[in-house]
């Protein structure tokens, strides 16, 4: 069972990362088409990927065109989804942990 579950781990974690690098690689190539870009590299966009998942958005960086404001759109709802995954990771640790404790016994390891 837990070979299953480092095999589905695994290529959810590859497929979110090679769906996060054409993202970026998409908003590069679509924001170096307009001249008024200020997003003109692939470090650029990285850059600006992380801020906006993380919710930051100094504005120093920004989508000047249709396609590449889309793939903002993208990351702004991938950072949505990024946080409701952590929030139930850590609810279900916590569960998981009240669960195993029994009071005045310490830690069940036999679960």
């Amino acid at each position: 069972m837990m070979q299953t579950l480092r095999k589905r781990v695994t290529i959810y974690a590859g497929s979110a990362l090679t769906l996060y690098t054409v993202l970026v690689a998409a908003l590069t190539y679509f924001e170096s088409m307009s001249e008024t870009a200020n997003i003109t590299s692939f470090s650029k966009s990285l850059w600006y990927s992380l801020v906006v998942i993380t919710t930051r958005t100094y504005g120093d960086l920004f989508p000047v065109t249709v396609y590449g404001r889309w793939v903002g759109m993208v990351f702004l709802l991938l950072s949505v989804v990024f946080y409701c995954f952590l929030i139930a990771a850590a609810i279900s640790l916590a569960i998981n942990l009240k669960r195993k404790w029994r009071p005045g016994q310490g830690v069940n390891t036999s679960d």
